[in-house]
């Protein structure tokens, strides 16, 4: 029976950036997934951007979470000679004067400073009665490039394997780890990073879930060339990618449905998103593709991470919702530290304490 140091359970963002963190510190790493066609990461834009919301709220701990997402996937771009991460700015085009207003008022604040700057190239196509705003720090992470050069990584190292665990039959809890005998493995920790699906897991219980279905489109705008995020109502997000006819094509996003939790695009919802779409064009554009999947939120919104404190060999990373390429890199290297060498996790995000808080 082959021995890892830590065996993780799905390969999303959070399963991704930690196998990554483990390497950091030359861990012995297993990575079990179940190769879904369709996750909230497979379909994830992965849109990093300064503020969030009508009001430009100022993203959670962003001098902190966005220096070190940078320089943690541009070293597993190093590492893979791919290039994944894009920093470019953000445009936000205000919808109406309420928006505008909200923007006036945070350029003043010292916490938004030098997150706002005049907008130099407007974005073709797309009219902006009430103004706008170019927003820094932005980027995109192409989320399904990393996590496929994740994956070839782990491939080429022989510590990943396809398949999917049967829980709780097929883990043994020992003295010092887990066994997992039909696979023929053991580990120190089994770290189950599975995003909506966690909430069938027999250790993950004892949470508050909020998840949000999500549907995005991929749509060709011809003779729009718009290299940045724009945020108009809705976000429009290249894909680095064209057609057959050479246009570029965009992922627009995206609704939040809280009662019908599937991966199954509607047409309402694709409906929603091209009303939306049409509004914030002066062109015509046509569908490509239409994807669904479920955002793993938890109603206290933070992350959470950290092990069972009946069974420390057992834990989690989970609940990155919509921002999980900004957060993903930081509690990856957190949890890691907690896993290898004891390192304190932050009471705000830690499994043991927001368990029995409910979440």
């Amino acid at each position: 029976m082959r021995s890892y140091d830590t065996i993780l359970v799905g390969l999303g963002l959070a399963g991704g950036c930690l196998a990554w963190a483990h390497q950091a510190r030359g861990s012995e790493l297993l990575v079990i997934d179940r190769e879904e066609s369709v996750t909230a990461s497979r379909i994830a834009a992965g849109l990093v951007t300064p503020v969030t919301g009508q009001r430009l709220v100022k993203t959670w701990r962003l001098d902190e979470f966005y220096p070190c997402a940078r320089d943690f996937y541009r070293w597993v771009e190093i590492e893979t000679g791919v290039a994944f991460f894009h920093e470019l700015p953000a445009v936000r085009l205000f919808v109406d004067d309420n928006e505008r207003a909200c923007y006036e008022k945070r350029q003043s604040s010292p916490s938004y400073a030098g997150m706002f700057a005049p907008i130099d190239r407007w974005p073709a196509s797309m009219p902006a009665p009430f103004g706008g705003v170019e927003l820094v720090p932005a980027a995109r992470l192409d989320v399904a490039q990393f996590l496929q050069v994740t994956r070839e990584h782990l491939r080429s190292r022989q510590c990943y394997r396809a398949g999917e665990l049967q829980l709780p039959q097929d883990v043994q809890l020992i003295h010092d780890g887990v066994e997992l005998p039909a696979w023929g493995v053991r580990a120190r920790h089994l770290i189950f990073c599975q995003g909506y699906a966690a909430h069938a897991n027999p250790w993950f219980q004892g949470f508050a879930w909020n998840p949000a279905k999500g549907e995005i489109l991929i749509v060709a705008i011809p003779g729009h060339e718009e290299p940045r995020i724009v945020h108009r109502g809705i976000w429009i997000a290249p894909t680095g990618m064209k057609n057959a006819s050479g246009d570029r094509l965009y992922r627009v996003g995206a609704t939040y449905d809280w009662s019908r939790l599937d991966q199954v695009p509607t047409p309402h919802g694709r409906e929603e998103l091209e009303q939306r779409l049409a509004s914030s064009l002066t062109v015509p554009f046509h569908v490509v593709g239409h994807d669904a999947a479920i955002r793993p939120i938890l109603k206290n919104l933070n992350p959470v991470i950290g092990c069972l404190p009946e069974h420390p060999a057992i834990g989690f990373m989970n609940g990155l919702g919509s921002k999980g390429s900004l957060l993903a890199p930081y509690f990856s290297q957190q949890l890691t530290g907690h896993l290898l060498e004891g390192i304190p996790l932050e009471p705000a995000v830690d499994f043991s304490i927001r368990r029995g808080q409910g979440g």
